[in-house]
C-alpha cells in the first residue's frame, strides 16, 4: 500500500518536465532510506501543512543538489525545518536577528562563533533556498533575508573580534575625544543595497573614528588595534573549517584596494576621497550602508562620504569618466561575446545597475530621494522625478526581478557563485524547472528577450551624435575652432552658414582662445571646450540669428565654464544644447538668468515640446517635494532651494512661451500658480524656523493677500508681488505678544522672499497697499483693515480691491476677507467723484512714471496703453457692482470683461477687442521682460491697438487723450 508520503510525492511530481521528475524521483528515495529524512518526511506526510510543505520539497529535490544533501547529510536539519513550519511561513526579521544573536549567546571565543554561525548559516540558506525555489518567497523576501543574515553575522563577529583584542590590548580610546572606540563596517555592493544573493560575497569596508592608543598594559595603537580586530572578523566569516563559511569577504573596495591599509580612520579615509577618490569610486560608494558599529560614528562617516558620492551641482562632468567605465564594459562584452552570463554579460544585471547608478551619480545631489543604495527604490524615484520615462523604468524592474530570480536559481542549485547559465542539459531544464518553464528552450527565448530589452536601454545611455568632433558634419566646424584653415576659406563657410559677420565671428573665437579665461582652464576644463565649441559653433548657425546667438553662447561660457561640468552637459545632450540657443537668441533675459544660475540647464534636458501647463495643485506639489528633506531652521539652504525651483520653472514655461506652445493666458496662470505655491511654502518654512525659537504660531492664522497682477492671476516675468497680511485675532501695538510674534514671522518671510543670496533674489515685495501704507504696521486684523478701507481707505485703495485676493489655507479667513472685499467693492458711489477720482490718479500716475518720449511709446503706463485697461476695468467695477454685485465675485480681468458684456456694460464685440488686446499688451510686456528690455515700444508698433483703448477710455471716461 502507497504511504501518505509517496503519495504527496507521486501528485507533486506530476507539475515538473521528465528529466527534473527523474532527478527527484532518486533524491525522495534517498530521502526515504536515510533515516534523518525518512522519519519527518511521514511524519509531515500525516497533516495538511505537513503535505503542503512535502509537496514543496519535490520542486527544491528536482532542482537543488546543494539543498538535497544539506538537508540528507545534516541531523536533524530536514525535521526541523518540516516541524516547525518554517517553511511555509515568511520569517519574521526579528526572530532572524535573535536566532542568529544567539550564537554570540552560546560561544565563548572565536573557533566556538565559527562553527555556531556557520550551523546557523546553513540553515538559514537551506529555509531561504527551499522558500524561494518552491515559488513561496518573493524576490525581496530572499534579498532582505539573505541581507539581514549577512549584517548580523557580521555585527556580532565584530563583537567577537573586538572582545578578544581588547582583552589582550585593552580598548582603544580617541586621542581627541578621550571615549572608547568601535570599529565601524560599511556594507557596498549587494549587501549594501540589502539585495544579497544566494551565494554573495560581501563587500566591506573597515573605518575607525580617530587616531589614539588602547589602554591596556599591552598598548597599540588605534591603527593597530582595528586591524587585528578587522583580520579576526574576516577570519570568523570567509575562513573554509568542515562546517563551510558563513559569507566570503572581499575587502578590494577600500581606499587603494588590496594595497591599502585593512582599516583607515576617518579623517584618513576624508583625505583619500578628497584627493585621489575617482569616478568608479563614487559609482560604488553609492551603496554603501553601516552594517555594523557605533550608531552615531557610522551616520558620521556616511555624511562625511556623501559630498564625495554626491555633488551639489547635477554632476553632468563625471559624464566622461562614467563614459569611459561603460565603455569598458561594452568593449569586454565584445571579447567575451557573452550572451549566457546574467551579471557580467550582454544585457546583464551590471547594465541594469550601471543604468540606475549613473542618474544618482549625477543627480543625487540635487535630489535626495535618490541617495539611496537599493536599485529598485531608485528606479521608482528616478521615475518619479521623471528622469526615466516610465515604460523603460518598468520594463528595467522586470527585467531585473527576471534576472535577479535566475542568478539565485543558479546558485541555490550548488550554493556556488556563479551567473553562467548552464551548458550541461540537466542543468539547463533544472534551471528552466526552477523559473517555472516546461522546457529550456522556453526558458532561455525569455532570457533572451530580457537581456536583450536591458541591453538597448544601456546602448541608448550617452549617445552623442559623433564621440569624435573631427569626424562627420563637425569636422569643418572644428576646422573653424581650431583656426586650421585659412581665413578665407573661414570667411567663406561661416557667410554660407548665415553668419552675417564673419571676421567678427573669428575675433570673438581668437578672443575666447587668448582670454585670460581659458588660459586658467584646467585640463579637462580645456578638453570639454574643445568638444563643445565645433558642435556650438554647428548649432548657432542653425537659429535665427547666427551673430546674436554665438556672442550670447560665449558670453554664456565664459560665465559657468568655470564649472565645466556645464560645458560636459551640453556637449552630452545636443537637445540642451539646441535649447539653449535656441532661447538666448530669442531672448537676452533667459541668457542672463542662465549665466547667473547655471544649474538651470538641468531644464533644457527634456524636449521644451512636451511642456504641459500644470495645475497650482500640481506646482504646490512638486515643490513640497523639493523642501521636503531640508531642515526648516536651516535658511540658507531654503532660499537656495525655492529660488532654483522658481528659476527652473520659469525657464521652463519661458521656452514654452518662446516656442509658442502656450498663450499668454497660460503664461500669466503658471506665473501666478508658481508665486502663490512659493508663498504658501515659505511662510510654511518660516512658521516652522520660529517654533524651533519657541515662537509657536498657526501658519493657518495666516492669510497672505495678493494684490495687482498676482490677484488678478495675471503676474509676468520678473514681477513684484504687491501683498498684505491679515489675521483673524487682533494685533495692534508693540505691547501685544502675538503682534511681536507675527511681526517676526513676516520679517523671516520677507527675508526668505527677498534676501539676494548668490541664486538670485526670490521675489521683490511691495507691501505700501497695507492700511496706512508706509506708516501702517506690517500685520493686520481683519476688523481692522475692514473699518480702515470702509471709512479711511481712498478711492484707488478700492481700485486696487477689486484684483485683491487671499492666499490662505483657512477657509474661515478667506471666507471673511472675501465678505469684506466685496462689501467694500459694492459700496454705493457717486460716479462723478468716482470718474473723478480714477482720471487723477490715472495723469498722476502718467505724470510720475512714464517713459514715452519721441521714439517710443510706454505700454505700461502711457494713454493707450495697460494702465488705461486696467484702470478702466476697475472703474467700471465700482461704478456698477452696487447694481450688479457679480461684478465683485472675481479678480480676473477676462472674466470681469465678460460679466461686464453680460449685464450690457460693454458690447460683445468691444468685449472680446478688450480681451484679445489686453493679452497681446501683456504678451508684448513679457517678451520685453525677456529682453531685459523696458515696457518701451515703437510708435508705430500696436497702433491701432492703442488708439481703440484711447477711443473706449474716452467712451466711457469722457475724458480726452
Amino acid at each position: 500500500m502507497e504511504s501518505p508520503a509517496s503519495a504527496v510525492f507521486e501528485e507533486a511530481v506530476l507539475t515538473l518536465a521528465p528529466l527534473p521528475a527523474e532527478i527527484a524521483k532518486t533524491r525522495f528515495q534517498e530521502f526515504l532510506r536515510a533515516p534523518h529524512t525518512s522519519q519527518p518526511i511521514h511524519k509531515a506526510a500525516n497533516n495538511y501543512r505537513g503535505r503542503l510543505a512535502l509537496k514543496s520539497l519535490v520542486k527544491v529535490m528536482a532542482i537543488s543538489d546543494f539543498i538535497s544533501n544539506a538537508l540528507l547529510l545534516t541531523p536533524g536539519l530536514c525535521a526541523d525545518l518540516l516541524s516547525q513550519d518554517d517553511v511555509l511561513k515568511e520569517r519574521v526579521l526579528t526572530d532572524l536577528k535573535k536566532i542568529v544573536g544567539n550564537c554570540l549567546q552560546t560561544s565563548n571565543n572565536i573557533p566556538e562563533l565559527m562553527i555556531s554561525l556557520r550551523i546557523v548559516r546553513r540553515r538559514e540558506i537551506v529555509r531561504i533556498g527551499w522558500r524561494d525555489l518552491a515559488g513561496l518567497a518573493t524576490l525581496d523576501e530572499v534579498m532582505s533575508n539573505l541581507s539581514l543574515l549577512a549584517d548580523e553575522a557580521i555585527r556580532i563577529a565584530l563583537i567577537m573580534a573586538h572582545k578578544v583584542v581588547s582583552k589582550e590590548h585593552g580598548y582603544p580610546i580617541g586621542a581627541q575625544t578621550g571615549r572608547e572606540l568601535t570599529l565601524v563596517v560599511l556594507g557596498l555592493g549587494k549587501l549594501g543595497g540589502k539585495e544579497l544573493n544566494f551565494s554573495s560575497d560581501v563587500d566591506l569596508i573597515f573605518a575607525y573614528p580617530e587616531s589614539g592608543v588602547t589602554n591596556g598594559p599591552k598598548s597599540i595603537s588605534n591603527q593597530e588595534f582595528f586591524t587585528k580586530v578587522g583580520q579576526n572578523l574576516i577570519r570568523i566569516l570567509s575562513e573554509h573549517t568542515s562546517d563551510g563559511f558563513v559569507f566570503r569577504t572581499d575587502m578590494r573596495l577600500r581606499p587603494n584596494g588590496d594595497s591599502g591599509p585593512l582599516v583607515l580612520s576617518f579623517s584618513a579615509i576624508n583625505q583619500y576621497y578628497i584627493t585621489h577618490g575617482r569616478e568608479w569610486e563614487r559609482y560604488a560608494l553609492i551603496k554603501a550602508r553601516p552594517v555594523a558599529g557605533n550608531s552615531e560614528d557610522t551616520v558620521e562617516l556616511i555624511d562625511m562620504l556623501k559630498p564625495f558620492v554626491y555633488r551639489k551641482y547635477l554632476d553632468f562632468g563625471c559624464f566622461e569618466a562614467l563614459r569611459l567605465m561603460k565603455n569598458r564594459i561594452t568593449r569586454e562584452l565584445l571579447r567575451k561575446n557573452s550572451l549566457c552570463d546574467i551579471k557580467l554579460g550582454t544585457g546583464g544585471i551590471r547594465e541594469i545597475e550601471f543604468i540606475v547608478q549613473v542618474h544618482q551619480l549625477i543627480r543625487g545631489g540635487r535630489e535626495p530621494q535618490l541617495q539611496t543604495g537599493q536599485l529598485s527604490a531608485a528606479l521608482d524615484m528616478l521615475a518619479s522625478l521623471k528622469f526615466i520615462d516610465n515604460t523603460q523604468a518598468q520594463k528595467l524592474r522586470e527585467c531585473y526581478v527576471v534576472l535577479r530570480k535566475t542568478e539565485n536559481r543558479l546558485q541555490a542549485a550548488d550554493d556556488r557563485q556563479t551567473h553562467s547559465l548552464p551548458e550541461d542539459q540537466t542543468k539547463r531544464e533544472q534551471l528552466a524547472t526552477s523559473l517555472d518553464f516546461m522546457d529550456w528552450n522556453a526558458c532561455f527565448e525569455h532570457l533572451r528577450e530580457t537581456l536583450t530589452t536591458v541591453h538597448k536601454y544601456f546602448d541608448e545611455l550617452f549617445m552623442v551624435e559623433s564621440e569624435d568632433t573631427t569626424d562627420g558634419a563637425l569636422a569643418e566646424w572644428n576646422d573653424i575652432w581650431l583656426a586650421s584653415i585659412e581665413k578665407s576659406d573661414a570667411v567663406l563657410f561661416l557667410t554660407e552658414n548665415g553668419f552675417e559677420q564673419p571676421e567678427h565671428v573669428l575675433d570673438l573665437l581668437d578672443n575666447l582662445k587668448t582670454s585670460y579665461f581659458y588660459h586658467t582652464f584646467s585640463r579637462i576644463g580645456r578638453d570639454r571646450l574643445e568638444k563643445l565649441m565645433p558642435a556650438a559653433l554647428s548649432e548657432c548657425s542653425l537659429s535665427d540669428d547666427p551673430m546674436i546667438a554665438l556672442s550670447r553662447l560665449i558670453e554664456l561660457i565664459e560665465a559657468i565654464g568655470r564649472r565645466s561640468a556645464y560645458l560636459s552637459l551640453l556637449y552630452e545632450n545636443s537637445l540642451a544644447l539646441t535649447q539653449l540657443v535656441r532661447l538666448i537668441t530669442a531672448s537676452r533675459g533667459i541668457a542672463s538668468w542662465i549665466k547667473q544660475h547655471p544649474a538651470m540647464l538641468d531644464e533644457l534636458l527634456d524636449p521644451i515640446n512636451s511642456y504641459q501647463v500644470e495645475s497650482k495643485d500640481q506646482i504646490a506639489k512638486e515643490l513640497a517635494r523639493k523642501i521636503a528633506d531640508v531642515e526648516p531652521d536651516d535658511l540658507e539652504i531654503l532660499m537656495d532651494v525655492f529660488r532654483e525651483f522658481r528659476q527652473g520653472y520659469t525657464l521652463r514655461l519661458a521656452a514654452a512661451d518662446i516656442a509658442k506652445i502656450v498663450t499668454q493666458a497660460e503664461v500669466s496662470k503658471v506665473l501666478s500658480s508658481l508665486a502663490e505655491s512659493i508663498l504658501e511654502q515659505a511662510l510654511v518654512c518660516s512658521t516652522k524656523s520660529l517654533v524651533s525659537e519657541n515662537n509657536e504660531i498657526d501658519v493657518h492664522s495666516i492669510g497672505i493677500v495678493a494684490y495687482g497682477k498676482l490677484g488678478s492671476k495675471e503676474l509676468g516675468y520678473n514681477s513684484d508681488l504687491d501683498l498684505i497680511f491679515l489675521v483673524e485675532e487682533a494685533v495692534e501695538s508693540d505691547n501685544d505678544l502675538h503682534f511681536r510674534n507675527y511681526n517676526r514671522l513676516l520679517q523671516r518671510l520677507i527675508n526668505l522672499l527677498t534676501t539676494r543670496t548668490r541664486a538670485g533674489q526670490l521675489y521683490p515685495v511691495d507691501l505700501r497697499l497695507r492700511p496706512d501704507g508706509k506708516s501702517g504696521i506690517p500685520i493686520n486684523s481683519l476688523n481692522r483693515f475692514s473699518n480702515y478701507q470702509l471709512y479711511k481707505a481712498h478711492s484707488w485703495e478700492h481700485q486696487a480691491l477689486v484684483r485683491a485676493r487671499m492666499i490662505s489655507t483657512n477657509k474661515s479667513l478667506m471666507e471673511q476677507f472675501e465678505r469684506t472685499r466685496t462689501r467694500i467693492i459694492r459700496l454705493p458711489r457717486d460716479k462723478v467723484e468716482l470718474k473723478k477720482s480714477v482720471t487723477n490718479m490715472r495723469n498722476r500716475t502718467i505724470a510720475a512714471n512714464c517713459q514715452s518720449d519721441t521714439k517710443y511709446f510706454d505700454l505700461k503706463i502711457d494713454r493707450g496703453g495697460i494702465l488705461d485697461l486696467e484702470f478702466l476695468i476697475q472703474y467700471l467695477v465700482l461704478r456698477w457692482a452696487n447694481i450688479y454685485p457679480q461684478l465683485a465675485d472675481s479678480t480676473e480681468s477676462q472674466v470681469i470683461i465678460r460679466t461686464l458684456t453680460d449685464i450690457n456694460i460693454i458690447n460683445n464685440s468691444d468685449s472680446e477687442r478688450l480681451i484679445d488686446i489686453l493679452a497681446s499688451f501683456l504678451k508684448k510686456e513679457n517678451l520685453l521682460k525677456l529682453q531685459e528690455k523696458p515696457a518701451l515700444i515703437p510708435h508705430t508698433e500696436l497702433g491701432d491697438e492703442r488708439r481703440w483703448v484711447r477711443h473706449i477710455w474716452e467712451h466711457f471716461m469722457g475724458e480726452s487723450n
